[in-house]
């Protein structure tokens, strides 16, 4: 009997050993399985990552766009010395190699500017400002360099005719006309006809008036400018700016219609304007806007203290505003003959619809910002186009 009790407690022994091995095996068997799982997904993981590198823009990298940017600034910068060292003795025909130096570093800065607005919309908001400053601080050394370099010529009148060192032979030389009651009544009679002459007749076109044309549109060396006007129309073909960079500047209740493609646009202080461009292949800057309609196509656009003011944007990038209030945005709305190849020479003729994904960068809350919004269907311009006839009122402020 005890024979028989001690093999059963050796065989319950055995069955015991026996469990715990089963569940061990399990165990080991499990971890197998989730190791084999674990080296399979880091596989994939990796394959994924070998193929998005593959298939990356190699420009589309904040390290390598930085690196760019600042070799070409470093360049202009060296450029801009080299200008000012060989221009304060240039004279004849090196006059002219100063200008063809300067054009190309403006053309340089332009590309800057262009690089940054492919480049927007993944840098953060902080290199997209210093980028952005950089270039104004270039341009802004430029405007005075070419103003040191090649200076305009001074406005000045014909010289006169030297009048005889005598004076009574002066005086007995000029003709004398006898004053009579009926020349003053011919006289009283011209002075009515000229003013019941037709108004039509003080009106001329701006294509056509080169006076105004010389005031309205001067060339500064860096940029074509518009500035100091009240109460005018302006339809010009950029076709007829040496260079495709614009600044409009201290503008009061007029309507300028720019038909064609510019390099850059720069928009200051103007008040109660409506401002219609063709696109811009590089960036839009607005400053002190009030009370205004402004349709235009860009790769980027900034605005800067804006209020009560209208947008009709295209746009390859998120629009950015600072200090703005009560601004609104709705699709491009310009037309005149020959957009549609502007558009596409600028790669601005597809609607990504950009203009509405404003970035306000006064606004850092979750919630929408409260200083802009979208314009009803119903309040929208549509098919905006410069008017056949230009009629030119303008005049200084």
């Amino acid at each position: 009997m005890a024979e028989e009790g001690m093999k059963e407690e050796m065989a319950s022994d055995g069955d015991g050993d026996g469990g715990r091995s089963s569940k061990d095996r399990k165990h080991l068997a499990m971890l197998e399985r989730l190791s084999a799982l674990e080296d399979e997904r880091q596989k994939q993981l990796a394959a994924r990552r070998a193929d998005s590198a593959a298939v990356a823009n190699p420009l589309e990298s904040v390290h390598a766009f930085l690196v760019a940017f600042g070799e070409r600034q470093m360049d202009v910068e060296r450029r801009l010395g080299s200008a000012r060292g060989r221009g304060s003795q240039a004279l004849g025909p090196a006059t002219v190699k100063v200008k063809a130096e300067l054009d190309t570093i403006a053309a340089e800065v332009a590309e800057m500017e262009k690089l940054l607005a492919d480049a927007c919309y993944y840098l953060a908001a902080y290199d997209v400002q210093a980028s952005q400053s950089t270039i104004i601080k270039l341009k802004d050394e430029l405007s005075s360099t070419t103003g040191e370099l090649l200076p305009k010529k001074k406005f000045s009148f014909r010289n006169k005719a030297k009048a005889d060192e005598d004076p009574e032979k002066n005086q007995s030389s000029l003709p004398t006309k006898k004053f009579s009651l009926s020349n003053k009544a011919k006289a009283d009679e011209d002075l009515e006809k000229k003013r019941a002459s037709p108004p039509s007749q003080k009106h001329k076109s701006f294509s056509q008036s080169t006076e105004n044309s010389e005031k309205i549109l001067s060339d500064s060396g860096s940029v074509e400018t518009i500035k100091d006007l009240c109460d005018c129309v302006i339809v010009k073909d950029t076709s007829s700016f040496s260079i495709k960079e614009v600044a409009l500047s201290n503008l009061s209740s007029c309507k300028v219609f720019l038909r064609g493609s510019l390099r850059a646009l720069y928009i200051h202080r103007i008040k109660d304007c409506q401002i219609c461009v063709g696109p811009v292949t590089g960036s839009v800057l607005l400053e002190e806007i009030r009370g205004c309609v402004v349709v235009l196509a860009s790769h980027q656009i900034r605005i800067h203290s804006a209020s009560s003011s209208d947008f009709y944007l295209r746009l390859r990038s998120r629009p950015i505003i600072e200090h703005a209030s009560k601004v609104r945005f709705a699709p491009y709305a310009f037309h005149y003959k020959g957009l549609e190849n502007d558009l596409a020479e600028g790669n601005l003729s597809d609607e990504t619809e950009m203009w509405e994904k404003v970035d306000d960068f006064r606004w850092l809350r979750a919630v929408s910002s409260p200083n802009w919004s979208i314009i009803p269907p119903h309040e929208r311009l549509s098919n905006l186009v410069p008017p056949e006839v230009i009629i030119d009122e303008s005049s200084p402020l």
